[in-house]
């Protein structure tokens, strides 16, 4: 460990003290805001200093001056540190594997190399040795958990609608979209939904449903993949599948048993390529007896492929995703889980898709690096931080004015504004007092404040200022996938 010197401002000065605790020595220049210290201030500061039992100076990752000169003067290595004070404590405890730059925030050592994860991860599937493949997506054995979207009532969709949906799922990081079967589904329609998902992208396709002649009508059509084969339709249908080469999910609502049996007779029949489902219960239904059924099913069998229908659990919960399907995924890699599957059936799980990809990923990191699913590099962060950062300090010396009046916008003559969101973007309507509407669409409130300043549609500030206000609720609706109302709010 070196001998550190940690230089700060006077209105950082406690809050850095603070950070540092035992791991290095901090003082205080003759400056207010640690980012401007300059090598004259600097200079001033170290001539009254004994440097000797230090090797390193660290100064504020923000700071834009060169301090080369002063190396030089006082014999002391001067490096940046990190741009926040709460980064100060992960930075002085890694400081022997860091090289600390002169021109560069000790921080952004600390950030992600994202280029770097996705090539450990691409390697580790290259390098994986599945069960078996269903078409290039490899499944079970050392391969990764893979996610599979559910299209919900995939044949009582439109061609356009059916094709938007699987275009979607696959944008979001799918590896198998599983066709929903609408219970008065008829063979034409389980055959045109697979011909017409299969026109929009070319990840394998499932077919959800239990009936004997939409199993064989979805596989004719295509469907590498039936959910699911049980103890009453196997008999029916098993020899068919074998035949085929297909892949099948075999469930049980009876335990671990009978589903053990189902697969028996499942391979007796010639089916070869077998993912076994216990089926998780909702919470409140029975989902820690389930999970406990999965971890019995693995004692009894280590091989073959599991399936995780999470969506039972999220869908059925009133709470935000995000976290439900890290959690979930978290115990589906404990118990050696091969398919997380989930619909995103309702506003609330939005996303869940791309989360459970996210999930996957951090928990195949996780596990190669036998740790917890923690300082990865990658993570499910949306709403909270993972670490507080240090805002601009606001002065304690100025007696404060506590705002209550409630806003009231006036009339802006070259116009008023209506927003709102669409396909991912911000919309705003222009409509002036000739009767001349325009909309324009961006993706942050920030862009769009610009142009419509910079194009002269705004004259007053008390116009600007709302729009201000209301374009940022719309970024934020956007980036939470939460509605958004003008006027109201998020």
């Amino acid at each position: 460990m070196r001998n550190i010197l940690v230089v700060t401002g006077k209105m950082a000065f406690e809050t850095v003290k603070g950070y540092v605790g035992g791991l290095a020595d901090v003082v205080m220049g003759d400056v207010d805001v640690a980012a401007l210290i300059t090598p004259r201030i600097l200079r001033d500061l170290l001539k009254g200093l004994d440097l000797s039992k230090y090797d390193l100076i660290l100064l504020p990752g923000n700071v834009s001056s060169d301090f080369d000169q002063l190396e030089e003067e006082f014999g002391v290595r001067i490096r940046l540190g990190p741009r926040n004070a709460h980064d100060l404590p992960h930075i002085l405890k890694k400081i022997d594997e860091i090289e600390l730059s002169k021109r560069k925030p000790a921080c952004s050592f600390l950030e992600p190399d994202h280029e770097q994860i996705q090539r450990e991860l691409l390697e580790l599937e290259e390098r994986s040795v599945p069960a078996f493949t269903i078409d290039r997506v490899k499944i079970g054995g050392s391969s990764s958990m893979k996610v599979m979207a559910e299209v919900v009532d995939a044949t009582g969709l439109d061609d356009d609608k059916l094709r938007e949906r699987v275009r979607y799922f696959a944008h979001e990081g799918a590896d198998i979209i599983d066709l929903g079967v609408g219970l008065d589904a008829t063979r034409d329609d389980v055959a045109r939904a697979v011909r017409v998902a299969a026109s929009a992208t070319d990840l394998p396709l499932s077919i959800d449903t239990m009936d004997p002649e939409l199993i064989r009508a979805g596989v004719d059509a295509g469907a590498r993949l039936v959910l699911s084969l049980d103890s009453d339709n196997i008999g029916e249908v098993g020899g068919y599948l074998a035949n085929k080469d297909v892949s099948v999910v075999v469930l049980s609502r009876n335990g671990t048993d009978e589903l053990l049996e189902t697969i028996k007779t499942a391979k007796s029949v010639g089916i070869k390529k077998i993912i076994a489902d216990p089926v998780l219960a909702p919470l409140g239904h029975g989902t820690v007896r389930s999970i406990c059924e999965c971890w019995k099913f693995r004692a009894y069998d280590p091989s073959t492929p599991l399936f995780f229908g999470v969506g039972n659990v999220t869908e059925l919960l009133d709470a935000d995703s995000i976290g439900v399907n890290a959690l979930l995924a978290g115990i589906g890699m404990e118990l050696g889980v091969s398919i997380l599957f989930t619909p995103e059936a309702s506003r609330k799980t939005a996303g869940s898709v791309r989360e459970l990809v996210k999930a996957s990923r951090m928990m195949r990191l996780a596990s190669k690096r036998q740790t917890s699913p923690k300082d990865l590099g990658i993570d499910l962060f949306v709403a909270k931080e993972k670490r507080m950062r240090e805002g601009i300090p606001v002065s304690d010396k100025a007696p404060v004015k506590v705002i209550t009046e409630e806003a009231k916008w006036g009339s802006d003559p070259l116009g008023y504004f209506r927003i709102g969101l669409k396909d991912g973007m911000i919309y705003v309507e222009h409509n002036t007092p000739d009767g001349r509407v325009d909309v324009l669409a961006g993706k942050s409130a920030k862009e769009i404040v610009s142009y419509l300043v910079k194009d002269g549609r705004i004259s007053m500030i008390d116009h600007g200022a709302y729009l201000g206000v209301e374009l940022a609720k719309a970024e934020l609706a956007l980036r939470f996938k939460r509605s958004y109302v003008q006027d109201e709010e998020i």
